[in-house]
């Protein structure tokens, strides 16, 4: 999220991208240090907290996000 977005905004974006077939997707919240990871398929985000790195599944496995510098600027 960039420091305009609101999170009912920006988890509805999320909602119409997974409705157009996407399979995962990740949506970073610094603010709350919280990641809600969307997956196809699930009726709900998975809220994480307390991580510093994001491991990468389905489409995107064996790729980390690397979450420090995010939390640095916080």
């Amino acid at each position: 999220m960039s420091p305009s977005d609101r999170l009912k905004a920006a988890n509805k974006k999320m909602r119409a991208w997974m409705d157009g077939g996407v399979e995962l997707g990740w949506l970073v919240d610094p603010d709350n240090r919280s990641i809600y990871v969307y997956r196809r398929g699930d009726a709900e985000p998975e809220k994480i907290t307390g991580v510093l790195v994001l491991r990468g599944e389905g489409p995107v496995t064996g790729s980390d996000l690397d979450l420090t510098a995010i939390r640095a600027g916080l």
